[in-house]
């Protein structure tokens, strides 16, 4: 495995695991479900809209990562 691979991996876990928690205590704090129904639909929600936004966010993470790399690389020459 890569240097840049493995750069990769723990920043995508680390993106992961802030967008979730962050996305989850937005949701949490402005959603104030009351039935079951709606507590239900809230926690699905909330890991549907976290699983999209931490995608997004990994795939920018990764750009980012190949941007330094080949601005390091760049510098060498």
């Amino acid at each position: 495995m890569s240097k840049i691979l493995i750069a990769k991996t723990v920043t995508r876990y680390a993106v992961q695991y802030g967008t979730g928690f962050i996305v989850n205590s937005i949701i949490q704090t402005h959603a104030n479900p009351q039935r079951i129904d709606q507590k239900v639909g809230v926690a699905v929600a909330s890991v549907a809209i976290g699983g999209a936004v931490a995608e997004a966010a990994c795939a920018y993470s990764d750009r980012l990562i190949d941007e330094v790399v080949d601005a390091a690389s760049n510098l060498k020459k």
